[in-house]
């Protein structure tokens, strides 16, 4: 029986920067051993992905703390599959991992999965052109969609602290919590909502600001886009704030 395995996937945009991204990969040579990586790479028009799908002995806060900043410093979205709601998986897997024509490429070195990245991301190899638009990562939300004032019990898990406040302001895209807690920008958090008339929404979420004040600071969440259901309750719930903020 083979051992049980977890998916972690790093997604650049089509504006990142090549080098920045192949670096990043032959980096992961410092903490992983590329025979336990079960690595592939997708290049798909808009963006480019790496895929990891490791032993589960090798899970740990300390590794994914670490593939997270190499994540940032590289201009890259890291996810955590388990992270991820399982009725959204596969929809986050086709638009983010899979590409557009065929299958992913497997690589079995760090150096040769870094060279199609950067080749890729540098306008090298252009991949074929999608029948829909271009994807985006999920923590890009509509920063020009309508803020609304609200009082809404939200509670939200990171790798680091489990917090349980009130978010302050809330639109389609996201929210803002006023919180003590200061997660890592760019991390991602699995964000449970309630709403008014008892329905409670939950989601995976990233982190998009982060205010540092002793009195008015907090947490900007970013939700993921495409989530029918919950934009679905939102839109309802949005319905009923009245005036948004300006």
């Amino acid at each position: 029986m083979a051992p049980p395995n977890f998916i972690v996937a790093f997604v650049w945009e089509g504006s990142a920067h090549a080098d920045g991204a192949a670096k990043m990969i032959e980096g992961l040579a410092d903490s992983l051993d590329v025979k336990a990586a079960g690595m592939s790479v997708v290049r798909k028009r808009g963006l480019a992905a790496l895929k990891l799908n490791l032993e589960f002995s090798l899970y740990s806060r300390g590794l994914l703390t670490r593939f997270g900043d190499m994540a940032k410093h590289a201009g890259a979205h890291f996810v955590e599959f388990l992270r991820i709601p399982a009725e959204m998986r596969d929809k986050f897997e086709q638009q983010f991992l899979r590409p557009d024509e065929g299958a992913p490429e497997s690589f079995d070195s760090f150096i040769l999965a870094s060279r199609a990245v950067r080749k890729h991301l540098s306008g090298g190899e252009p991949a074929p052109a999608p029948a829909a638009p271009s994807p985006r990562p999920p923590d890009i939300q509509d920063r020009k969609a309508p803020r609304f004032s609200c009082e809404l019990g939200v509670e939200f898990k990171t790798a680091e602290e489990f917090v349980k406040e009130y978010a302050t302001n809330i639109s389609k895209g996201g929210l803002f919590v006023r919180t003590k807690a200061r997660p890592l920008l760019n991390s991602e958090a699995m964000l449970s909502l309630q709403l008014p008339d008892g329905q409670k929404l939950q989601t995976l979420a990233r982190v998009v600001h982060v205010l540092d004040h002793a009195e008015h600071g907090g947490v900007g969440l970013a939700f993921p886009p495409g989530n029918t259901p919950l934009g679905a309750a939102l839109e309802k719930y949005l319905a009923t704030l009245g005036k948004p903020k300006s």
